[in-house]
């Protein structure tokens, strides 16, 4: 669900075009996208038209469902912008800039309450199997790095994924050797363990479903 902001080819196909409808996508998918960011610019392509997040019945989530939009800068499939603030009332001038809006509705539920009888695309991140978060489990452990690193230590932290990754680093020099001590950030473990029953049966329900 990664977004991508900006494409070198369009993610429409270009009338008139020699190379194959799948040759042309391919070169997109080898060089423009990866496993974490190929969903939305599908769903503005009009391959997908509704997103189901879907987790084991042993996780403590709430299920939502929430609309969302994606469109590109003229309808040209190459300057892609998430979420605008579009409504009837808005200024004409924004449809003529974002011609092509797709919304869509994303839901977050448990895969029995997932609507029967329609095709879909299966993304499976094999931490649906997970019993635990990972992000929960209070592990902590050093990475060597160099001296360069350390004495930059604030470039590290000013990145972004770390900042959404749950977790606490500190620096640590052991006599001439450098680390960073990764820890993650203390919080209420609301992870539970299923029996293997459960899990079973979850494996079960996702597979027929």
């Amino acid at each position: 669900m990664n977004g991508v902001e900006k494409f070198n080819k369009s993610v429409y196909f270009p009338e008139n075009l020699e190379d194959s409808y799948l040759k042309y996508y391919e070169s997109i998918a080898r060089n423009e996208l990866n496993l974490g960011s190929f969903i939305i610019p599908a769903v503005l392509n009009g391959l997908i038209r509704n997103v189901y997040f879907i987790y084991p019945k042993w996780r403590n989530f709430k299920p939502r469902r929430k609309k969302y939009n994606v469109c590109s800068a003229f309808g040209e499939g190459r300057i892609l912008k998430y979420n605008m603030k579009i409504d009837k009332n808005s200024d004409p001038r924004v449809f003529k800039g974002f011609p092509d809006i797709k919304y869509f509705n994303y839901s977050m539920h448990k895969v029995d309450e997932m609507p029967m009888n329609r095709k879909v695309i299966l993304d499976i991140d094999l931490d649906y199997f997970a019993c635990t978060d990972t992000i929960l489990n209070h592990m902590s452990y050093e990475l060597e790095i160099t001296k360069e690193q350390f004495l930059k230590k604030e470039v590290l932290l000013n990145n972004k994924t770390l900042q959404f990754s749950g977790s606490d680093c500190g620096f640590v020099q052991k006599n001439r050797d450098y680390y960073v001590r990764i820890a993650h950030k203390k919080a209420k473990n609301v992870s539970y363990l299923p029996t293997k029953k459960e899990i079973q049966s979850e494996i079960h329900t996702l597979v027929n479903t």
